[in-house]
């Protein structure tokens, strides 16, 4: 097994971890807050909760205009 491989396999697994997580979360009534050190988790949270909407909170912004920025 190479690194790729054992990478893509890692994500999965934390996406599974962060899924069954929320999902037990939501069962018992509570709100999940998930902090995460990677972009890939968001993947787990909505999955957990079946979401139709996350609220998105990231290390910045990203609130740009076409006078701040020309890439969006």
């Amino acid at each position: 097994e190479d690194e790729e491989e054992r990478e893509i396999g890692t994500g999965f697994a934390v996406c599974n971890a962060v899924s069954g997580e929320v999902r037990m979360a939501l069962d018992k009534k509570r709100f999940p807050i998930v902090l995460a050190g990677n972009c890939l988790t968001a993947a787990g949270a909505v999955a957990g909760a079946g979401a139709d909407a996350i609220i998105w909170a990231d290390q910045h912004g990203d609130l740009n205009t076409p006078e701040t920025t020309t890439t969006g």
